[in-house]
């Protein structure tokens, strides 16, 4: 006699997330049916089977541990088959998982009992599918006419089990999502982090062309400090002191070439008439041509770093 029962529940997750999250890999059968009790699990990778259906088949053993409340348990190496393929649903819009199980046992003379299963896991959104289980189970005496396996009992253990694999699948696909949703969020703040610390240096470190204007300007007080010095001590009547010869002026450099400078006040008579500033008007005062060219050429150095300065500003 067979029985029949149906399960269904959504998923937060598309058809695609879900068969790549419980299908694709082995490693979620085999945790479950570890964690069912079962021994000896083994489930092998997916085998293309090629046209015309283009479907993938595996197969996994195992020990189905049947503990009697009377007897000690007995253990039933089991064979499961499973296929998997790609349809398109009636309306030809959407693309269905559709996947058949069948479990018996390994050594035909044992326990005779069929458990198959229809799975088909259809899409309702982009974020979320529906998964629809039917599952049909069929036992038999054994061969000597030995009743082995209650067909009560069989028929609820596997109810069971297949209701803990509706709950640890989904537990898994929530895992898996939670886990792929923190990698994202940290992948996506190491670059942040990354272009903070390279604002904070370019800020804190002067451009090439700030450097050459700050050492420009620099330069140009020196110049204009000596020369406004030098201008200052000639507008005061100054001129070189008759001790030291233009050569010996021309020699020294900063305060070493204006230390050869000293004022003199001219020698005034009684007759002598005196313009405004109080010198006599049939004197005058006379520049040494060297000194003339010094602050000529000096004038010169200035407004070249002047022109220096403006160029390495534009570029």
């Amino acid at each position: 006699m067979m029985k029949t029962f149906v399960i269904e529940e959504s998923f937060p997750c598309s058809v695609q997330s879900y068969f790549r999250i419980i299908y694709e890999k082995p490693d979620f059968k085999q945790k479950f049916h570890v964690e069912r009790g079962d021994q000896d699990v083994e489930v092998s990778e997916w085998i293309e089977q090629g046209p015309p259906s283009n479907s993938h088949q595996r197969i996994c053993f195992y020990s189905m541990v049947e503990k009697k409340a009377n007897s000690s348990p007995e253990v039933s190496r089991c064979l499961e088959t499973e296929r998997y393929e790609w349809q398109k649903d009636q309306n030809a819009e959407e693309t269905v998982l559709q996947i058949y199980s069948s479990v018996t046992p390994e050594n035909s003379m044992g326990n005779i009992f069929n458990i198959s299963a229809n799975w088909m896991i259809s899409p309702v959104t982009s974020k979320e599918c529906k998964v629809w289980l039917e599952s049909q189970i069929e036992c038999t005496k054994k061969v000597w006419g030995l009743q082995n396996i209650a067909e009560g009992y069989l028929y609820s253990m596997v109810s069971e089990s297949m209701k803990e694999w509706f709950k640890k699948s989904h537990e898994e696909v929530l895992s898996v999502q939670r886990g792929e949703t923190e990698t994202m969020e940290e992948t996506k703040e190491k670059p942040k982090a990354n272009n903070q610390t390279k604002v904070t240096e370019k800020s804190n470190k002067p451009s090439t062309a700030q450097h050459i204007r700050m050492r420009a300007i620099g330069e140009l007080n020196t110049v204009v400090s000596g020369t406004g010095k030098l201008v200052q001590m000639l507008s005061e009547n100054a001129w070189p002191s008759t001790h030291a010869s233009d050569e010996e002026a021309m020699q020294g450099s900063g305060e070493d070439y204006l230390s050869h400078f000293v004022v003199e006040t001219p020698h005034l008579h009684a007759d002598d008439d005196l313009d405004a500033n109080g010198l006599p008007i049939k004197d005058k005062i006379r520049i040494p041509s060297t000194y003339l060219f010094s602050v000529l050429f000096v004038i010169l150095v200035v407004l070249l770093v002047y022109l220096y300065i403006n160029h390495s500003t534009v570029l």
